[in-house]
């Protein structure tokens, strides 16, 4: 029993790296996207669900701070601003690749919109930051498929294009 029979579509993970960018305020941050699945659907098409699933902080040591062992909500840390639309220089931000056994490709990658600093902490006493980010996709279709009229449609969160 496979994941075709299920309607999902097995993929190889040919690069599936961090970005890092350096933040204004010195610190660093690292985000990292994964294609979760990708499921086939009538003539040729396909959707696919990506999730930006991770972001570490490395803060210096003179923004760390007392940790919080409650929770916060959404709403206490757009309050607690404290440094908004930090600027930020990108040290790497690059594509993750994904191959389908018909040799598609699929590229995405995150990029930063918006970083903003709170002055609430985390379990660890590092600042918590609200990040707002992008993902991209891209696709290569093999010459030998591009007769075919093949569409890909990403989730929700992301617009839809036909290849």
């Amino acid at each position: 029993m496979g994941l075709e029979e299920y309607g999902f579509e097995d993929f190889k993970i040919l690069k599936e790296d961090w970005n890092l960018y350096k933040l204004k305020d010195s610190t660093y941050l690292k985000t990292r996207i994964i294609l979760n699945w990708i499921a086939r659907g009538p003539q040729e098409s396909y959707s696919f669900n990506i999730s930006n699933v991770i972001t570490s902080v490395l803060p210096p040591q003179n923004l760390r701070g007392n940790p919080t062992t409650k929770p916060i909500t959404k709403q206490e840390l757009q309050q607690t601003i404290a440094d908004e639309d930090l600027s930020w220089t990108t040290i790497n931000e690059d594509w993750n690749t994904y191959e389908l056994k018909n040799g598609i490709k699929i590229h995405a990658k995150a990029v930063l919109v918006k970083v903003d600093r709170t002055t609430i902490c985390d379990n660890n006493g590092f600042p918590i930051y609200l990040i707002q980010s992008q993902v991209i996709t891209k696709v290569n279709v093999p010459k030998e498929l591009r007769d075919k009229k093949i569409s890909f449609k990403p989730s929700r969160e992301h617009p839809t294009f036909t290849v």
